[in-house]
């Protein structure tokens, strides 16, 4: 098959059309519209495919391969110049647009460089977690949705020696201090508290450390 033309789009993309009939879903590609195959235009330009150049269907599919890792690997950095992000995290932000291949590729050379270090990054997560007043499992929680692996974010959070009774009474003081008086209100603030996953135990500790009254109520 030969490349009939490669006309310039938007995003550093190439829009390649050719003179034999392609499936695109038969060759389970995914990058492109219509009846033009999206390839990045830096990896065009620098590999020499131009207009005219025939190829072989194995050599049509390692040029996809190899256009999209790139095209992965830019769209990596943009994703991450815009916000920390786990290893996996970043894998499935780029899974929406790129081939598992592509989105492991750049993941890979990601992590290669140093630009991600999910130990690193869950441990300013744990710090930004703390300082939400957020504790326990649901903290945990919170981790695991960014991509951070269960154990690894159990250690960061052990390791960031939050006190969750020193947590607590500072949650108490910003939101919940004219909200002690009665048993209710007692009530009402410790599901409140007991629902950012902190334990019961602790709130209990932590009012009457902040009040100097016990908590009397059904957990």
């Amino acid at each position: 098959m030969r490349i009939v033309s490669l006309s310039p789009r938007r995003g550093s993309l190439y829009a390649a059309t050719f003179d034999f009939p392609i499936d695109f879903h038969e060759l389970k590609l995914r990058n492109f519209k219509d009846d033009c195959l999206l390839l990045d235009r830096d990896f065009c330009d620098e590999t020499g495919i131009i207009a005219g150049l025939s190829l072989s269907l194995d050599e049509l599919l390692d040029m996809v391969t190899k256009s999209e890792r790139r095209r992965a690997k830019r769209k990596a950095f943009w994703f991450l110049s815009a916000a920390d992000c786990s290893a996996k995290g970043l894998r499935t932000k780029l899974m929406r647009t790129f081939s598992a291949d592509a989105a492991d590729f750049a993941v890979e050379r990601m992590v290669h460089f140093g630009y991600i270090n999910d130990e690193n990054y869950a441990h300013r997560l744990a710090d930004s977690i703390n300082a939400k007043g957020i504790g326990g499992a649901r903290a945990v929680g919170a981790m695991i949705s960014k991509g951070i692996d269960r154990s690894l974010a159990v250690t960061a959070l052990e390791e960031s020696n939050a006190d969750p009774i020193e947590q607590l009474c500072i949650l108490i003081e910003k939101r919940y201090r004219l909200k002690l008086s009665t048993p209710d209100d007692l009530r009402r603030t410790t599901a409140a508290l007991a629902r950012r996953g902190f334990s019961f135990g602790d709130i209990r500790t932590a009012i009457k450390k902040y009040t100097g009254q016990s908590l009397e109520c059904e957990e």
